[in-house]
């Protein structure tokens, strides 16, 4: 859910956060969200999930499979 702030977040504000185990942090547009970590349950169809689509994945020429945590910083705008 989307902080209330009057400011805009940049990537290297939110990297600038301190560690916290139980929050996940990021920034879109300049607006900071602010979400739980997934659970075990959530993980576990995440992987099942990955599996279906790596098989899919390695036969086609049409993408990559990342897992998260992974930082994607887009352009710019987005920073």
């Amino acid at each position: 859910m989307p902080i209330a702030h009057e400011r805009r977040w940049s990537v290297e504000d939110v990297w600038a956060l301190p560690d916290d185990p139980r929050h996940r942090y990021e920034t879109v547009d300049g607006e900071l969200l602010v979400s739980p970590m997934p659970r075990f349950a959530h993980q576990r169809a995440v992987a099942k999930l990955g599996l279906q689509i790596g098989v899919y994945l390695s036969g086609q020429a049409v993408g990559e499979l990342m897992f998260s945590p992974y930082d994607v910083v887009l352009d710019p705008p987005t920073r």
